[in-house]
């Protein structure tokens, strides 16, 4: 008996493996996404052109099926995977115009020195009218090459931070001057924007940053700091002969070197000062991160963000970001220091 049930259920199973292979199978839908099409080894920014465009031709995306497509062209630094693209130009044809001045600002706000030529990647962003996946195609790389510009916004040059030659930045010894938020130039977390710290900290605030068109970075602290617990002294102002014997010894009156990073349309100067002991406003913070208790700073690269700039009052505002998730911002608003 159990013989024969057994050998019934596997005229079945046959049965049913005829049958599906008799129902017709869905087609598979190739979709081809766009490419950049002959695309050139280099765009030089110049300001002869900067007010003009540069044309991306790109191949037509395939969704296999009629349907409409806007081309969007990506650009990102290499070895980034376009974790993080810039949208710089947009087309429902298959031809894309990009701003110059455009390209220019993304090439340089992704670490291309002004007046320099480096790689950057672009790829074209096929997204269809219809509920269907967009496209991405495959990347290319041209060598950008960059020209020295500025953001009219915040016209931050080497010639306004350095003066006739050498010229010394301080404090504003004023509420607002000084603090740290959640986003650049909040700093409601400590100490309100209502607070004038310089009266509690005129240590802090009599410090003078010195920079000079040779690109030499001077710090110098008046002879006196604010110490606290993380730096391995006691709270408050003091000498700074306190600092001797300390981790935080490097954060002493020295000499360190800087460069400043031009801004460009749509992008913000920057500022950065290096060396062991380099700081600007505050000397626990660096890009992504701040010192921890008991330890020494390191020889590194700290870059600082310009956010406005005024010259008729020389008044500039500087930004850090030093939260591993984005969201700890210090602020520092700066003036020449004629006293």
């Amino acid at each position: 008996m159990n013989i024969r049930l057994n050998f019934n259920w596997l005229l079945v199973l046959v049965a049913l493996f005829w049958a599906c292979n008799d129902v017709d199978q869905p087609s598979i839908i190739v979709q081809t996404p766009a490419t950049i099409l002959s695309a050139p080894s280099e765009i030089i920014a110049s300001e002869a052109d900067e007010d003009g465009v540069f044309v991306f031709t790109v191949s037509p995306a395939d969704f296999g099926t009629n349907v409409g497509v806007e081309y969007t062209i990506q650009m990102d630094r290499p070895g980034n995977n376009f974790a993080s693209p810039a949208n710089i130009g947009s087309s429902n044809e298959t031809t894309v115009e990009v701003s110059i001045s455009e390209i220019n600002g993304r090439a340089i706000a992704n670490g291309i020195t002004p007046g320099q030529m480096g790689p950057m990647e672009f790829r074209v962003r096929a997204i269809p009218a219809a509920a269907l996946p967009t496209l991405v195609g495959a990347a290319v790389t041209i060598n950008i090459g960059t020209m020295i510009s500025i953001n009219p916004d915040v016209p931050l040059t080497l010639e306004e931070l350095t003066g006739d030659g050498t010229k010394a930045w301080k404090l504003r010894p004023t509420p607002g001057s000084w603090g740290v938020g959640p986003a650049p130039g909040d700093i409601q977390w400590f100490p309100g924007a209502s607070v004038n710290l310089s009266l509690e900290r005129p240590c802090t605030f009599n410090d003078r940053y010195i920079f000079s068109a040779d690109g030499t970075f001077e710090f110098d602290t008046q002879g006196d700091f604010w110490g606290e617990g993380w730096m391995g002294v006691g709270p408050g102002c003091q000498p700074e002969a306190n600092l001797e014997g300390t981790p935080s010894a490097a954060f002493q009156s020295g000499m360190h070197t800087f460069n400043v990073v031009p801004g460009a349309p749509n992008v913000l100067p920057q500022v950065a000062v290096t060396g062991t002991g380099a700081f600007i406003g505050f000397a626990r913070a660096f890009n992504g991160g701040e010192i921890g208790e008991g330890q020494s700073p390191t020889n590194r690269t700290i870059t600082y963000t310009v956010r406005s700039y005024n010259p008729d009052t020389q008044e500039m505002v500087l930004s850090i970001n030093s939260g591993a998730d984005g969201d700890v911002f210090w602020t520092f608003v700066l003036i020449p220091a004629e006293d």
